[in-house]
């Protein structure tokens, strides 16, 4: 990756557990541009069966999904924070998101334990991970605006927390921030690791209609906040300033039920990007050219691939990703089956964001793809495993058979 400035020994050895080349070495404050439609604003409360039974039937109470109050009692008890989780604590959590998602689809039942395994692994991964979460985070920030809105009603940047206001209440710029700010050790390398999130996000949108330059009606807005980078924060406004380092894609949904928008997608998308990244690159970054500023795309996940054109979307977002040098793909369909991530599923997505991301500002690949070669369904008492489920010995499970 060609950047426009040289890293230095000094900057080299401090390197964090991701983007050591970009947020430690240099004045600016790096900017992380955040968009896209409800799951990029974070609806983790609107996940569930339950949920969505009551919005179908237009009920007068809805349901709540798995909130992230319900969550964090559990994350932060002191059975989390041991070395070996005990099989009761685990089976805790299952119940957990078994109970307030309300899975009833069938095969479904995987789809928690698979969960609480990825939630267990990043409290280990992060130790002070889940401790730190409802706390505002000192040296990140984030911001959100829900276009259409003029340049004087933006948001200005605050601490990062669940309860910031940078979406409803957080997407994964949640645990994104949190991870992108911890040391190898676990520890928070505070004003060592400071960033800005700035998010523009609106719910039930599509590419071309909405968020394209050609015809979308969002366009200006997304436009105005890469443009007016001195209102996204006060440390925009002095020393060095900032710079747009990166950008994470988190849409698709909506296109996933209309044909023509799922055929067009890919191409749409490209120019999309394109797009974006010369207002960025006009805006102010440290990168030499435009193509170079790093994209992640956030892929749709099990319930929108289950839409008639929804594996057209998927496909040609993998499909971009792989043909970009700079961008990275991001897979969420061994999550939630729901229209939204439930909590559990934004804090994995943000993690595997930040994994992303380093990558791209590393130059290196840190996470693999999914090994997919053992994916398969079965029938058991005419039930079908979820999509991501292997089928062992007539068993639905999400490790290789007899691991």
């Amino acid at each position: 990756m060609k950047l426009a400035f040289n890293l230095s020994t000094t900057a080299l050895s401090l390197c964090a557990v991701c983007c050591c080349n970009v947020l430690l070495t240099q004045a600016q404050t790096p900017l992380i541009l955040l968009a896209g439609q409800s799951n990029m604003v974070g609806s983790p409360n609107e996940a569930g069966e339950r949920y969505e039974q009551d919005v179908l039937a237009r009920t007068n109470t809805i349901q709540p999904g798995l909130t992230f109050d319900n969550l964090l009692p559990l994350l932060v008890s002191p059975a989390m924070q041991q070395t070996n989780i005990t099989t009761e604590f685990r089976r805790e959590l299952v119940d957990l998101l078994t109970r307030i998602l309300g899975y009833v689809h069938n095969g479904t039942d995987v789809v928690p334990e698979h969960q609480v395994d990825l939630l267990i692994e990043l409290g280990q991964r992060f130790p002070t991970l889940y401790t730190s979460l409802a706390d505002p985070l000192g040296n990140v920030y984030c911001s959100d605006v829900t276009p259409p809105i003029a340049v004087q009603e933006f948001m200005s940047a605050v601490p990062l927390s669940p309860n910031s206001g940078c979406g409803n209440p957080y997407g994964p710029e949640l645990v994104l921030g949190h991870t992108l700010g911890f040391l190898p050790d676990g520890k928070e390398s505070g004003s060592d690791l400071s960033f800005i999130m700035p998010k523009v996000s609106r719910g039930g949108t599509q590419i071309r209609g909405n968020w394209s330059k050609a015809e979308g009606d969002l366009w200006s807005t997304l436009q105005s906040r890469i443009a007016h980078i001195d209102s996204v924060s006060t440390q925009c406004q002095t020393g060095s300033g900032c710079s747009w380092d990166a950008f994470v894609w988190f849409q698709g949904e909506n296109d996933s039920m209309d044909q023509l928008n799922a055929e067009n997608y890919e191409g749409d998308l490209i120019t999309f990007l394109a797009d974006v990244r010369a207002e960025l690159f006009a805006a102010g970054t440290r990168y030499a050219a435009p193509e170079e500023i790093p994209v992640v795309i956030v892929q749709i996940g099990s319930f929108f691939r289950a839409r008639e054109f929804g594996t057209v979307v998927a496909r040609a977002q993998a499909s971009v990703a792989a043909s970009d040098a700079f961008a990275s793909i991001v897979w969420t369909d061994d999550l939630g089956t729901f229209y939204h991530y439930d909590a559990s599923s934004q804090l994995i997505i943000g993690d595997r964001v930040a994994r992303a991301l380093e990558g791209l500002w590393k130059d290196t690949i840190v996470m693999p793809p999914l090994d997919r070669s053992w994916f398969g369904s079965c029938q058991q008492n005419g039930q079908k495993c979820h999509t991501n489920a292997a089928c062992c010995g007539g068993k639905c499970a999400y490790s290789r058979c007899g691991t």
